[in-house]
């Protein structure tokens, strides 16, 4: 259910800032990509608690090969 969700959410970032391409002047539209962008982070974020705690360890840290990059493109 979380993976389908995870798709789900990013087909809208796509499409959020595939307006934003269209639109770029439009400050509505970007806070809604933003907003977009920053629901599937959350998602993504609970997607590795889980498979974190399905393992019984840390999924993982910036410090560890393999981090997430955040939004600015640094690891986290």
């Amino acid at each position: 259910m979380l993976e389908q969700q995870i798709g789900e959410q990013g087909l809208r970032v796509v499409e959020s800032f595939t307006a934003c391409g269209a639109a770029p002047d439009d400050l509505d539209v970007a806070r809604a990509a933003d907003e977009a962008l920053a629901r599937l982070e959350v998602l993504l974020a609970e997607a590795e608690a889980e498979a974190g705690s399905d393992l019984g360890t840390d999924a993982g840290t910036a410090a560890e090969p393999g981090g997430t990059p955040d939004r600015t493109g640094s690891l986290r």
